[in-house]
């Protein structure tokens, strides 16, 4: 009977013991998981949170803000999830996109990538502009004036040299379009651009 006792008594203490051990494990990966970095997240109809995510899965992004607490956002509404890079907040703490016309200047352009799936228009005086991230670090674009004359075609790839520095080769190609269709020429050129799309210095020939 004693011996009975005693060895409920000791598998009682190992189970206390374990679960205890499991707890105390459950507990620390807990803590160990929590994520305390800032996110922007974009939506599809260009809506932008910032904050930390709580959870995510494949229904739903839970994300904590400053300005609005808990958000619960579909996950068919999220277009991009990035984090927070540093230089994306103004002197309020306000989020500052960076702009995709920073990828290129009047005219010409500088080495700063596109995203995949960014894409943009520029009207100018002389006529509009179309440009499309179609993969990373590659783009395309298209250039006329009103008149439909010429027609140039771009195309740009982009190295990334460092945090603030990065490298762009590419081409113009062009055509006369209905005016001159037998006339057309290719110029190819190089850029080094160094800074982000907030502020840059740029350096190209072709």
């Amino acid at each position: 009977m004693k011996l009975l006792s005693l060895s409920l008594l000791l598998s009682l203490l190992l189970t206390g013991l374990v679960n205890s051990g499991v707890y105390a494990q459950v507990e620390e990966d807990s803590v160990r998981k929590v994520d305390t970095k800032v996110y922007i997240v974009e939506t599809v109809d260009g809506n932008i949170f910032m904050g930390t995510i709580i959870s995510q899965d494949a229904k739903e992004v839970l994300i904590l803000t400053k300005d609005r607490g808990e958000i619960s956002i579909p996950k068919y509404q999220v277009k991009s999830i990035k984090e927070l890079e540093a230089g994306q907040l103004n002197s309020k703490g306000e989020y500052v996109p960076s702009e995709v016309f920073s990828t290129r200047y009047f005219i010409t352009t500088n080495a700063l990538p596109l995203d995949k799936g960014e894409n943009y228009i520029l009207w100018n005086l002389f006529g509009p502009e179309f440009h499309w991230g179609v993969a990373d670090n590659f783009g395309l674009g298209i250039m006329t004036t009103w008149g439909g004359v010429p027609i140039i075609g771009t195309a740009k790839y982009s190295i990334k040299l460092g945090d603030k520095a990065s490298f762009g080769i590419g081409l113009l190609a062009g055509t006369g379009s209905w005016i001159f269709p037998r006339f057309g020429g290719v110029l190819p050129f190089g850029a080094l651009t160094i800074g982000d799309r907030r502020a840059n210095l740029n350096f190209s020939g072709g």
